[in-house]
């Protein structure tokens, strides 16, 4: 069957149902795909009627999506495909592709995406250069690659986009229709809407105790619930350190003990998401644009220049796929408790109404074998400058790393 990945899942009997997503492989190391065309994909003004657009709530995220659209199971659990009743030739599959990635990987996610799209017939050609979209509110990053593919033999447009929700969690869109409808500005502009307007949803999820590995999609198949999440209690020889009065927020009374450091969080927030490469602490506001990622990032760094190493070519990263960002000229020196040395920096992201403030700090253990640590803590400009900067110093100037792991 020529067009697997849009016929079988558009066959599906069209019912609503929620989808379990779960984790997937992360992307695979392929070459960058060649761009046949020299001009950003044009996103025109709408002149006809705008295409109504209505929301749909999954339990990992939510879209717009057009109205009268509707929303079946992809061919695995992750997956969610929107379409028209009863035609197949245009539709929205969202899949959530996996914890643990960052905005680095965006190209890689389209890449992969794109291997994808020709095992299942639809010949992919880039025909534009590859587009930022920046997710409401600062809540994250992605990549858009506009493509001509063949549909049941026919030709039709699709853009794909790889979506990094606060370095957490990765999604991959496809958007598709007959050129002659893709091409109206109508559907340019219902497109941009889809993708930047994509609200990734927090949910706890367990660890993952092994890498996963690249597989085959195949059929939906259930998925076994995952555990409940569980903070590990401070080991009887840490004492727990005073509340950090440089800011009107006070750490958290015990530390959480993650894969080779200990670090305390701002009080009251929650471990909301155990990434495959990480964890994030969040306030219990979805709303408040905060939050705490840490990263191990593996061993065999030099304490003395590993650190300002991985921090310029992390901002090169962001310089390069985060639009709009504004990086910071300062650079400070990191040494928390003499038994690791670092650097931090900040940048900023507009989002509506204002920008969002990313301070980053990389980190790398005196002893052992070097293992090095990437911390991301973030908040609304005028929050940060008013308490958040002092409380974020008092997160690294506390984190420690364990000899050993944990």
């Amino acid at each position: 069957m020529g067009v697997r990945g849009l016929m079988l899942i558009a066959s599906a009997a069209l019912v609503l149902a929620g989808c379990d997503p779960g984790p997937a492989a992360p992307p695979t190391d392929i070459p960058p795909t060649e761009v046949i065309a020299t001009a950003a994909a044009p996103s025109p003004p709408a002149t006809a009627e705008a295409v109504p657009l209505t929301p749909y709530a999954d339990p990992a995220y939510s879209i717009m999506v057009p109205q009268g659209w509707v929303a079946v199971p992809g061919l695995t659990p992750e997956e969610r495909l929107f379409t028209p009743e009863g035609d197949p030739t245009s539709g929205l599959l969202v899949r959530v592709q996996g914890r643990g990635y960052d905005f680095t990987v965006l190209d890689s996610l389209i890449n992969s995406e794109l291997q994808l799209l020709r095992q299942e017939g639809l010949a992919p050609v880039e025909t534009a250069i590859r587009q930022p979209v920046l997710l409401p509110g600062g809540q994250g990053v992605g990549r858009s690659a506009w493509l001509d593919v063949m549909a049941d033999g026919q030709p039709a447009r699709m853009r794909v986009t790889a979506l990094v929700a606060n370095f957490a969690t990765a999604y991959l869109l496809r958007f598709w229709g007959p050129e002659a409808i893709f091409d109206r500005p109508e559907w340019a502009a219902a497109s941009d809407h889809i993708q930047e307007r994509f609200t990734p949803v927090f949910v706890a999820a367990a660890p993952t105790t092994a890498p996963p590995t690249v597989t085959p999609r195949v059929e939906n198949t259930a998925t076994p619930a995952a555990p409940p999440l569980t903070v590990t209690a401070p080991a009887a020889s840490l004492t727990p350190l005073p509340t950090i009065a440089l800011s009107a927020i006070p750490l958290s009374a015990a530390p959480y003990q993650g894969d080779g450091f200990r670090v305390y969080y701002p009080e009251g927030w929650s471990l909301s998401e155990n990434l495959d490469r990480g964890i994030s602490f969040l306030p219990a506001d979805p709303d408040a644009l905060l939050g705490l990622t840490i990263a191990p990032l593996g061993t065999g760094y030099d304490p003395v220049s590993s650190p300002h190493t991985l921090l310029e070519d992390y901002l090169i990263g962001v310089q390069q796929n985060v639009p709009g960002a504004i990086l910071g000229d300062q650079r400070l020196d990191e040494s928390p408790g003499g038994v690791a040395d670092g650097v931090s920096a900040t940048y900023v992201v507009p989002f509506e109404g204002g920008h969002l403030v990313y301070r980053v700090t990389m980190l790398v253990a005196r002893a052992g074998d070097g293992a090095a640590f990437r911390l991301i803590q973030w908040a609304p400009e005028g929050a940060y400058e008013v308490e958040y900067r002092s409380l974020f110093r008092a997160v690294v100037d506390q984190f420690r790393p364990l000899a050993g792991g944990s």
